[in-house]
């Protein structure tokens, strides 16, 4: 069964009400890992050299999910 779009839009409005939203990834080897992979199927839009960096792709990231599904707040 494919995702659907609708249902995971109800969830992410849910966990924008419930004060749930996803955050940041915490570990510095989530983001090593992350950011590895990225490198090594040549994925530009996935490397972060430093936090700083990663923290501005985070932002970006959440802004294309929430954009796709019409979410604002």
């Amino acid at each position: 069964m494919a995702p659907n779009k609708d249902v995971y839009k109800e969830v992410a409005k849910y966990s924008i009400k419930a004060g749930a939203e996803p955050r940041p990834w915490e570990g510095e080897r989530t983001r090593d890992v992350v950011s590895t992979i990225a490198r090594e199927v040549g994925s530009k839009e996935w490397r972060f050299e430093d936090y700083e960096d990663y923290i501005n792709w985070w932002r970006r990231f959440k802004e294309t999910i929430n954009s796709g599904l019409g979410l604002t707040h």
